[in-house]
């Protein structure tokens, strides 16, 4: 409640109010066993703490949203209220000629007192928790009862949310990517190689691999680049909502590959400390592995793309199948195994 001011009444109003016209005639109900202690928000002010574990736990809360316009607080623990819990809320406000209306809140009952009849209103909260209590009304958050009948809102939200994490870690995949081209091509021109790259990183892989016979030839321990360990990959892949929708054999399969990843690449910088041509082409490899696995879960996430649920899979098994580290794993005989 506010308890500040209303356009009739002051501080002083507002305390007596609580104590006499709320507090103490809901004190007083008896159903069967079940007395009632009554509290004012305002009582604890830690709004971060006590009022939400308060507003959690209360068996009823009474709104007051009296003002001619909608108190800023009420209304913020009128919202949590409602996100939180599904125990009855019961409006009330004070009538007033210059109230506005609260658009928010329009379609919920609010019973509206005059200050000059609180008799009216304490009969009236009396009642309304009596049959609460004895089950004659009942009482759905209506925020609740949304979430509860339409989870595809909160699904969509968090798969928007692991897209675009995944769309952020395939920027730094793509960077290294770049990166790596970067190397190559100034360290072959400082070697007096003239080679050609594209200015489309996909084909960055097929530059190196065109150009093998030459670069291969180079001493690549005189170049200098490292890597640093980036995205967590694998606290993505582990976050609803793709953990539950995402085959499980399929994350497992890509978790082993970021287990191996980071242990050639992250682990220790001696890789990149004595760098050789093998290095170069197998780290070109994997981020390729990596940021095509990405596009194919992004996919997945993605109900607006509407590819087919087996081609999505047939494309992960052959992109993780390009990987070295899954060499073993993708063999005829463990493939068959894992088919089966």
């Amino acid at each position: 409640m506010p308890f500040i001011e209303t356009p009739t009444r002051n501080q002083g109003d507002l305390n007596s109010f609580f104590e006499t016209n709320i507090k103490s005639p809901i004190e007083k109900i008896k159903v069967g066993v079940t007395e009632f202690k009554v509290r004012r928000s305002d009582d604890t002010f830690d709004i971060t703490k006590q009022i939400i574990k308060d507003l959690y736990s209360a068996d009823y809360v009474i709104c007051d949203l009296s003002g001619r316009q909608a108190n800023p607080n009420v209304m913020y623990e009128l919202g949590l209220k409602l996100a939180i819990s599904n125990n009855p809320v019961i409006l009330i406000r004070e009538e007033n000629n210059e109230n506005q209306r609260i658009f928010d809140i329009n379609t919920f009952y609010t019973f509206h007192y005059s200050p000059l009849r609180y008799k009216e209103l304490e009969k009236y909260l009396i009642e309304k928790i009596v049959k609460l209590e004895k089950g004659e009304e009942k009482f759905v958050s209506p925020v609740l009862e949304i979430l509860e009948k339409e989870p595809s809102v909160v699904s969509r939200i968090l798969k928007i949310e692991n897209i675009n994490k995944l769309a952020n870690a395939k920027s730094t995949v793509q960077a290294w990517r770049r990166r790596l081209a970067a190397l190559v091509l100034m360290y072959a021109k400082s070697c007096s190689m003239e080679i050609e790259f594209s200015d489309d990183v996909n084909l960055l892989n097929n530059d190196l691999f065109k150009n093998e016979k030459e670069l291969s030839k180079l001493n690549w321990t005189e170049s200098r680049i490292v890597f640093r360990s980036s995205p967590t990959f694998d606290i993505l892949i582990t976050q609803p909502p793709t953990i539950e929708i995402f085959p499980h054999q399929e994350l497992s399969i890509f978790k082993t590959f970021l287990i191996e990843f980071y242990n050639a690449f992250f682990v220790s910088d001696w890789e990149w400390r004595e760098l050789n041509w093998d290095t170069i082409k197998v780290f070109a490899t994997e981020t390729l592995v990596l940021e095509d696995t990405i596009n194919i879960i992004i996919g997945f996430l993605n109900d607006a793309l509407e590819v087919p649920r087996d081609k999505i899979l047939k494309d992960f098994h052959y992109v993780m199948s390009q990987s070295h580290f899954l060499t073993f794993f993708y063999s005829r005989k463990s493939w068959q195994n894992y088919e089966k």
